[in-house]
């Protein structure tokens, strides 16, 4: 699906797929989130693949810990209709946050 927060670059693509098959996506981030599992499902796919940013994120001067919160506000909602649906979401590391800060959102 991309990114899971909505104001990097990699999140556009997936957004623009919902758009184009008639989702709504002037909704919340964890929304996005939860369309993108229905079409997983629907595809068969027992797990949502997604990310955070990339590597060029924390030196264009993001607030990691900003965007370490926003993943767990916005995964916490995605989980629980994850697990509704029977499903998993796999969330890459793209080398924008450290391993601590990827073990600490997990563990959240």
């Amino acid at each position: 699906m991309g990114s899971i927060l909505h104001w990097h670059p990699m999140a556009e693509k997936g957004r623009q797929l919902l758009a184009d098959a008639g989702y709504d996506t002037k909704v919340s981030d964890a929304r996005i989130v939860i369309d993108h599992l229905e079409v997983a499902k629907k595809l068969g796919s027992p797990i949502l693949r997604c990310v955070a940013g990339n590597l060029f994120v924390r030196d264009e001067g993001h607030d990691m810990t900003a965007a370490a919160d926003d993943a767990v506000a916005i995964l916490r909602e995605a989980c629980r209709a994850a697990e509704d649906m029977g499903m998993k979401i796999a969330m890459e590391n793209h080398a924008d946050f450290t391993v601590r800060e990827l073990a600490s959102i997990h563990s959240r």
